[in-house]
């Protein structure tokens, strides 16, 4: 097992296709910011303990809801136009 410590905004590469991004720290709590390709199924651990399986929905995920706010508060704070 490899422990990495991020601080907010900072990421984790995980092989070519796989990125996770500290989006907030509150407390003891943190959220991340997963990016992976469609095929690779991503779910909490205690889901899948109780055999849950991923979900198959064409709709956004939450990742890539939150990844989608990351990035338009990155382009907020620099002043950029979407």
């Amino acid at each position: 097992m490899l422990v990495l410590s991020r601080q907010l905004g900072e990421e984790i590469l995980i092989g070519d296709e796989i990125t996770v991004t500290v989006v907030e720290i509150q407390g003891n709590r943190i959220k991340l910011a997963i990016t992976a390709p469609k095929r690779v199924p991503v779910l909490r651990a205690e889901l899948r303990k109780k055999g849950r399986k991923p979900p198959e929905k064409k709709t956004p995920t939450r990742c890539q809801l939150v990844e989608e706010q990351v990035a338009q508060e990155e382009t907020n704070v620099h002043g950029q136009a979407s």
